[in-house]
């Protein structure tokens, strides 16, 4: 009865509930009962007794009166209380941490059915469910060179896949981009005129501008979780392809996201086994005599091409000076070139890889 009588007057909101509770905080319902019962008895009979010359209906109504006013007294004394709990459903916030780092300009070179096929199924030219170890789908040629950036927008577009929209219906989704800093975009689209779309994601992305020139992922994420801490944040969904090289170490950052409860989800763009070849450092003394060999340090990363030759040069001004034949293994080499000046004067010195064909990056 009390729930029929609480629904009636305080109506659930939607998607939520009402929960309601009857409590005392005085004399307790068992002891209240055995008192009525007790004065009960003791009017009836004073009645009878005290009372002759009224009738019998006349007793029965005054009996009645008195044992009713001794009702309400004692349930005066018991205090009930009626402890009345609403749900009401509360939107959770994805924050969605977007690399717009010069890096995700790069075009990939996706030599693999894997890397082709991941790529058709973000383009919505495969199924999401599609088994990434079978044949890339016609029309996947147009994707085997993409950049990073290019494959998000595709992304964006996806019919198929439909994964803004879908993620909307869930969360409220707020946006961030990073690069040496996180930088707040806000909403995709106007919240007001309802749920987003396709064409909203696809305008949303397409006003992104990849011109960072560092990827601080870690600080940028330690950024975003000290501007969301409290409740309401679901988790940080973050698109990058991975490659942190400023700031807080990205592993540090998760463990906070881990005592505070808040889950992170990675989308890596990029592809899993880059074959490339990469010049990281070269050193050398800052001066020189005239005619006199000045040796070179050139550090060489590659990554797919254990055992395949290619040349390294050393440049003076643009103008080859040096080159070795060397074989390439899985990892960093340090290769020794050298560089004798002919003329005074201030030399910019360079080291350069001969890029191979099936390099996911020539650059």
């Amino acid at each position: 009865m009390i729930r029929s009588l609480l629904s009636r007057f305080f109506p659930a909101p939607s998607g939520g509930s009402t929960d309601a509770v009857l409590g005392y905080e005085g004399l307790s319902w068992g002891w209240a009962f055995f008192l009525l019962l007790g004065l009960g008895i003791v009017v009836w009979w004073l009645y009878r007794l005290g009372a002759p010359g009224l009738s019998k209906a006349q007793r029965g109504l005054l009996t009645a009166l008195r044992i009713a006013l001794a009702g309400v007294f004692l349930l005066l004394l018991v205090k009930p209380v009626i402890l009345l709990t609403t749900n009401d459903p509360v939107r959770e916030r994805l924050l969605v941490v977007l690399d717009t780092t010069q890096s995700m300009e790069i075009k990939d070179h996706r030599s693999s059915p894997e890397d082709m096929l991941r790529a058709s199924i973000a383009a919505g030219l495969a199924a999401p469910t599609t088994n990434i170890k079978g044949d890339a789908p016609a029309g996947a040629d147009k994707w085997r060179d993409a950049s990073r950036a290019e494959l998000l927008k595709a992304l964006a577009a996806n019919e198929k896949l439909n994964l803004w929209s879908r993620l909307q219906e869930k969360v409220d989704l707020d946006f961030y981009s990073f690069g040496r800093d996180a930088r707040k975009l806000g909403p995709m689209g106007k919240e007001s005129e309802g749920p987003i779309d396709t064409s909203d994601a696809r305008k949303f992305f397409d006003g992104l501008k990849f011109d960072e020139d560092a990827t601080a992922l870690g600080e940028s994420l330690r950024q975003v979780l000290t501007q969301n801490r409290g409740p309401g944040a679901a988790g940080v969904l973050v698109i990058t392809d991975g490659a942190n090289n400023s700031g807080t170490p990205p592993l540090e950052v998760a463990e906070i996201a881990k005592q505070d409860g808040i889950p992170l989800f990675l989308y890596g763009m990029g592809i899993m086994g880059p074959k490339d070849i990469v010049v990281r450092e070269v050193a050398g003394p800052r001066g020189a005599f005239i005619k006199e060999r000045a040796e070179f340090s050139v550090k060489v990363f590659s990554s797919g091409f254990n055992s395949r030759a290619t040349r390294i040069q050393l440049k003076a001004d643009g103008k080859t000076v040096d080159e070795q034949e060397v074989k390439l293994g899985d990892g960093e080499t340090v290769y020794t070139l050298g560089y004798e000046p002919q003329e005074k004067g201030e030399v910019n010195i360079e080291a350069f890889a001969v890029p191979l064909d099936e390099e996911s990056s020539k650059d």
